[in-house]
């Protein structure tokens, strides 16, 4: 595996586990208060709330046991209540709700000479160290995994858009935490600038400070699959305040997307269109004033799971349109952290009040 992907940082780890721990290979440790970012995310931009846990229970020796993280991404976009069977109320607008976003990584296997068979304890990796690539500053892993994790969004599978299957995943816990608790950066030394992996030795990491965090990886894959869905309908803006919405379910998360609109009859006065993101952001609106088709698409990164929105509106026709967006994969990287951190059997107490038992 090219590096790292599932990336668990927890950092002051098992200081007095060997008492409680008939077997000192055993790492058990559950995060709270969770983050989430496509790429590493250096800057602390683009990073959304997880409100879950993740629980981690491995075995050195055997080179097994389970990474699993269970939550909610918060800011996805609900569609309001119809007032219409076909259309939606002017004065309607974006809700924010939560959606269960899940992993589970129970399948390891090392592919360099470091990882062991999968599993590794006491190792200094990252950063300039030469064990795994510099995505991170350096960090003193007590513990280390690498291998295939899987992923559901509400319930369904989120495969590896590169390959159709499982995603190359990576787990550490390490003693000493390199992102702001508040915001999640990850510093140089002199903590005036983003850390850039071209300079890894330029970095702050804190002693002490406990982090947890996860990333997973597409690999490079052998192509770009691609997914057109198109959205065809009859709309009539004869009532001024009609509003029809059309919704694509993104099947590549992280995918580079175009989006078209082909007016193909009627003749619209004053016909706007807007694309919004799964969280209700815009992308981009679009206003026609006869049939036509967009000869230029609109283009824009995929960069959230659910569902997008092309919204309609329009006075004094009724006119015939289809959306369509094409969604097309590319490689990257998604990861996940957490701030509060337990471990030992502290770790095994609060994952009751997850309702979560270790298998």
């Amino acid at each position: 595996m090219r590096r790292l992907v599932a990336l668990l940082v927890l950092g002051s780890l098992f200081s007095g586990c060997a008492a409680t721990d008939e077997r000192a290979e055993r790492v058990n440790a559950l995060g709270e208060t969770g983050f989430m970012a496509l790429g590493f995310a250096y800057d602390g931009q683009h990073v959304n709330p997880y409100d879950g846990f993740v629980f981690v229970d491995v075995d050195d020796v055997s080179n097994a046991g389970t990474v699993e993280a269970r939550g909610e991404l918060g800011g996805i976009y609900a569609k309001p209540k119809p007032c219409l069977p076909t259309a939606f109320c002017a004065d309607d607008h974006a809700v924010f709700t939560k959606k269960w976003f899940n992993v589970s990584f129970t399948r390891f296997e090392g592919q360099e000479a470091f990882q062991g068979g999968g599993i590794a304890t006491d190792l200094v990796q990252h950063g300039g160290s030469g064990a795994g690539a510099a995505v991170l500053p350096q960090v003193q892993a007590s513990s280390s995994g690498w291998g295939w994790a899987t992923m559901r969004f509400e319930g369904k599978p989120v495969p590896n858009p590169m390959t159709g299957g499982e995603w190359e995943a990576h787990f550490m816990v390490v003693r000493n935490g390199v992102r702001g608790n508040a915001d999640g950066r990850v510093w140089n030394a002199a903590l005036d600038k983003p850390y850039d992996p071209a300079t890894p030795d330029d970095a702050y990491s804190l002693p002490d400070d406990q982090e947890l965090h996860l990333l997973f990886e597409t690999g490079e894959g052998t192509g770009h699959p691609r997914t057109t869905i198109p959205k065809s309908r009859t709309a009539d803006f004869v009532t001024e305040s009609q509003v029809y919405v059309d919704e694509f379910e993104n099947p590549m998360i992280g995918s580079r997307a175009r989006a078209w609109i082909n007016v193909t009859g009627g003749a619209p006065v004053d016909m706007d269109f807007s694309l919004l993101t799964p969280s209700g952001a815009y992308v981009k609106n679009v206003s026609v004033s006869q049939p036509s088709r967009m000869a230029t698409p609109i283009e824009f990164d995929a960069n959230e799971l659910g569902t997008y929105v092309l919204r309609a509106s329009g006075v004094g026709a009724q006119v015939q349109y289809t959306g369509t967006i094409e969604f097309e994969a590319r490689p990257l990287e998604l990861n996940l952290w957490f701030e509060t951190v337990n471990v030992g059997e502290r770790a095994l107490l609060e994952a009751k009040k997850w309702n979560y038992v270790p298998g």
